[in-house]
């Protein structure tokens, strides 16, 4: 039992000498405490109801609409919700590209029957209408929650950060630039899994041919040190730092910054299978770092200042990724070009590529005087990963120093929420968020499914 607070004098009882002094004491305090507080820690949010520990749940319309009314476009980095319409674009050539009648995502047998089949053509509707909404936003983002059914992907989704690197490179090798970057070999043979079991879809396996029977195929130690690729010709260029290899192959696609000034664009073609192993782990469990954080600068500095353990560091991740020579844009897995604070990278067998979703998430700054920040806005996955599977998604930031530093600082959790639009494939009545009539202002997607 809490003992009971002794009563205070009242304010007249203060001898006036000691006001002032009281006075001083109590903004020194409050003073010292705001200084110290820096970036206040955001306020955590009252405990949900209970839910399942993995799978889908579909919100009701009270809880889509109070989320929706959390989110602003300058948190996202836009200027109004309609600078998402390019990237919204590029989503639908891809949604258009296939067969409309193909299911993307089975999200269980409850959470189907309350939003029908989620079709490719239901994406695109889907795209569309959020397109026709954009404009609304601005003013009231509300009707984000009244015009979408709201599928919450289960439990919360472990959220990184990836970005457009540059790498200095040159078309020749020399002292200098020695490290090569590949194009996919022609012996690289892959086999989906899925097709022999349903609890291995969407996994691939990756092998080559050695007399007459499937091996693994070359990990980055045959490829990098033991020269399993050379003579080939499959470099597309040389590199003059191995760490900056390593950093485009995470990232899966990059510039490559040549010695007179001008730039190539690389794009992902494919990899080895292997087991990726992140560079910044490798680091950090081998303790080769005593002063620093394991940023890109300081592991490039380590290894150049020990040449001696550059393979055995850089070996440890045996995952190797093949680039193609981009003429514009940097592609996602949809083929189609990425937006910086919109693309997702996804695992598709959790959120459908070509899909529009709600994040809740705590996201760093862009540069060290920046504070991290509740930040609610929509991201579109338009991309995938090697390291990014089950409930993982990875933001992308885009290119420069602010989407490094940012990247590099990506690691929480996020509330995740794929946004359906209401469609003929819908059970009538069975999800209270999709209301197609709750706001006049909104026109219905003419697309149909033929």
């Amino acid at each position: 039992m809490r003992p009971a607070r002794p009563v205070p004098p009242r304010p007249s009882a203060l001898r006036p000498a000691l006001r002032p002094a009281l006075r001083f004491a109590l903004l020194t305090i409050l003073l010292v405490a705001v200084l110290s507080a820096g970036c206040a820690a955001p306020r955590r949010p009252a405990p949900a109801p209970a839910r399942p520990a993995q799978g889908y749940r579909v919100l009701d319309q009270a809880e889509a609409v109070a989320l929706a009314r959390t989110m602003r476009a300058e948190n996202q980095g836009l200027f109004s919700w309609l600078a998402l319409r390019p990237a919204l674009d590029q989503s639908l050539v891809y949604l258009l590209s296939g067969d409309p009648d193909e299911e993307l995502l089975d999200p269980g047998a409850a959470v189907r029957e309350q939003t029908g089949p989620i079709t490719r053509a239901r994406l695109v509707r889907s795209a569309e209408r959020l397109k026709g909404l954009l404009g609304l936003l601005d003013v009231d983002p509300a009707p984000l929650g009244r015009e979408f059914t709201w599928i919450e992907v289960l439990p919360d989704v472990l959220t990184t950060g990836y970005y457009l690197p540059t790498v200095h490179a040159s078309l020749t090798p020399d002292d200098v630039y020695r490290y090569p970057l590949y194009g996919p070999p022609d012996d690289v043979r892959a086999l989906d899994l899925g097709a022999f079991h349903p609890r291995w879809k969407g996994q691939t396996l990756y092998y080559r041919m050695e007399n007459g029977a499937p091996v693994p195929y070359f990990d980055r130690d045959a490829i990098d040190y033991q020269g399993a690729l050379e003579g080939r010709g499959l470099e597309l260029a040389w590199a003059r730092d191995p760490v900056e290899v390593q950093n485009l192959q995470t990232q899966g696609s990059g510039v490559l910054l040549l010695p007179d000034g001008s730039e190539i664009g690389v794009g992902y073609a494919g990899k080895n299978g292997r087991q990726f192993k992140g560079l910044g782990g490798i680091f950090k469990r081998g303790g080769y770092l005593e002063n620093g954080g394991p940023s890109y600068g300081n592991m490039s500095r380590y290894v150049a200042e020990h040449p001696e353990r550059e393979r055995e560091i850089m070996v440890q991740n045996p995952s190797y990724v093949f680039f193609r020579r981009l003429e514009g844009a940097a592609l996602g897995a949809t083929g189609r070009p990425v937006t910086g604070r919109a693309t997702l990278a996804v695992d598709p067998a959790v959120v459908p590529l070509g899909a529009a979703a709600f994040y809740n998430a705590t996201l760093p700054p862009m540069s060290p005087d920046g504070c991290f920040a509740p930040t609610a806005g929509i991201g579109l996955a338009q991309d995938m990963g090697g390291a990014i599977k089950g409930r993982h998604v990875d933001y992308f930031w885009g290119e420069g120093p602010g989407a490094e530093y940012a990247a590099w600082r990506t690691n929480t959790r996020a509330s995740l929420y794929i946004l359906l639009a209401p469609g003929p494939d819908a059970k009538p009545g069975a999800n209270p968020g999709a209301n197609p009539g709750a706001n006049p202002n909104v026109q219905a997607s003419a697309h149909t499914d033929n």
